[in-house]
C-alpha cells in the first residue's frame, strides 16, 4: 500500500512528513561528494527533497560521517539510506552515520507506520506487513517500508529510476542478511523470547557485521539477484562440477552441514550439493545470497588485509 505525501491523516500523525515535503520555493543545496559508489548516481534535481534523507545512515559505518546524525549535511546528501530498528522503535542498524542518534527518527518511523496500520484499505494480505505502510513517494525521492513482527526495516533511495518493488525487493535481502548475521540467524525468535534484547550491540559482537550489511548494501546497486532473487553462476565443465559435487559430497561425512557449495572470489555459484537423502535437493536462492554476500565479505577482508601487510611492508623498507 503506497501513501502519497498529501494524505492528512498520516501528516496529521508525525511531524516527520513535514521534513518530507519541502516548499516549492526551498533552496537547492548543491550535491556533495559521496563515499559510495553507486551514490554517484545521483540526481541533482533531488536534492531539495529531504524527504526521509532523515531516514538512514549506519551503526558502525565505515564512511566518513559515522558519528553524523540526521540533522548532518553530509548525512543528508547521501542518496540511498538503510535504517534498521525495533518494532519499539530502538535503532539496530544504520547504514551512514551513529544509530544511536536516530533514536528520535526510528520512534517517529515506527509510529508513522503504526499509524498508517490504523487507515490501511485492507488490501495488503501480507501477515508481516498487515495493513501497514509500504511506500511513500515524494518528489525525487521514494521510501519504502518492510516490517516483520518485531522488526522494521526502511530504506530511501533518490537514486532516479528506483521503484517501489526495486526497493521493497532489496529490503527483504537485506533483512536476510542481517538476520544471517544474529543469534545464529534467529533474529526474530530472540526478540520473541526477550524484549530487551539488544540487536545492535548483537551485530557489533559478530565480527565483521559491518562489512557484510555494507557489501550487501552496495551490491544492490549493481547486483540484479538482490531484486529478482536469484543468484549469479560461473561455467563449470560437466565433469568438473560433477567432481566438485562429489567432493562436496564426501566432505559431508566428516561433518553434518546442511549443504556445500563452491563460489567464486565474486561470489558467483559453481556447483552445490546436499546430503544424499536431504530433501530438498535443492537449495532456496535467498539462501544463497546470503552465502554470495558472505563470499565478497571473505574477499574484501582478504584484500584489506593484504593492503595493510603490504603498507606495513613499505614502512619496514622505508625504516
Amino acid at each position: 500500500m503506497a501513501r502519497d505525501v498529501d494524505d492528512p491523516n498520516l501528516a496529521s500523525r508525525s511531524n516527520v512528513f513535514s521534513r518530507a515535503c519541502p516548499r516549492p520555493d526551498t533552496p537547492r543545496r548543491a550535491p556533495m561528494a559521496d563515499d559510495d559508489g553507486a551514490d554517484a548516481e545521483r540526481d541533482d534535481a533531488r536534492s531539495p527533497a529531504r524527504a526521509f534523507a532523515h531516514a538512514v545512515p549506519a551503526r558502525a559505518s565505515t564512511s566518513a560521517c559515522r558519528d553524523d546524525n540526521d540533522g548532518s549535511l553530509t548525512w543528508l546528501s547521501k542518496s540511498r539510506h538503510f535504517i534498521a530498528c525495533t518494532r519499539a522503535g530502538k535503532p539496530t542498524y544504520a547504514r551512514y552515520g551513529d544509530a544511536y542518534k536516530l533514536s528520535a527518527l526510528c520512534a517517529a518511523l515506527c509510529a508513522l507506520y503504526d499509524a498508517s496500520r490504523d487507515h490501511g484499505d485492507g488490501k495488503t494480505k501480507d501477515a508481516a506487513m498487515g495493513d501497514g505502510l509500504r511506500a511513500i513517494v515524494a518528489p525525487g525521492r521514494v521510501v519504502a517500508f518492510h516490517a516483520t513482527e518485531y522488526m522494521l526495516y526502511v530504506v530511501t533511495s533518490s537514486i532516479k529510476g528506483e521503484s517501489e518493488r526495486t526497493l521493497h525487493a532489496q529490503l527483504a535481502q537485506f533483512r536476510r542478511v542481517m538476520e544471517s548475521l544474529v543469534t545464529n540467524a534467529a533474529l526474530e525468535h530472540a526478540l520473541a523470547r526477550n524484549a530487551k534484547f539488544d540487536v545492535g550491540r548483537a551485530l557489533e559482537a559478530q565480527a565483521h557485521a559491518d562489512v557484510a550489511l555494507a557489501t550487501a548494501i552496495r551490491s544492490m546497486s549493481w547486483d540484479t539477484s538482490y531484486v529478482f532473487n536469484t543468484y549469479r553462476t560461473f561455467a563449470l565443465a560437466a565433469p568438473i562440477r560433477r567432481s566438485c559435487m562429489e567432493a562436496i559430497r564426501a566432505s559431508m561425512t566428516f561433518t553434518s552441514p546442511f549443504a556445500g557449495a563452491v563460489f567464486s572470489s565474486d561470489g558467483r555459484l559453481g556447483a552445490y550439493a546436499k546430503p544424499r537423502g536431504n530433501r530438498p535437493v535443492t537449495i532456496a536462492a535467498s539462501d544463497m545470497i546470503v552465502l554470495m554476500n558472505h563470499v565478497r565479505v571473505m574477499r574484501e577482508i582478504v584484500a584489506e588485509s593484504s593492503t595493510a601487510n603490504e603498507e606495513e611492508a613499505d614502512d619496514d623498507d622505508v625504516d
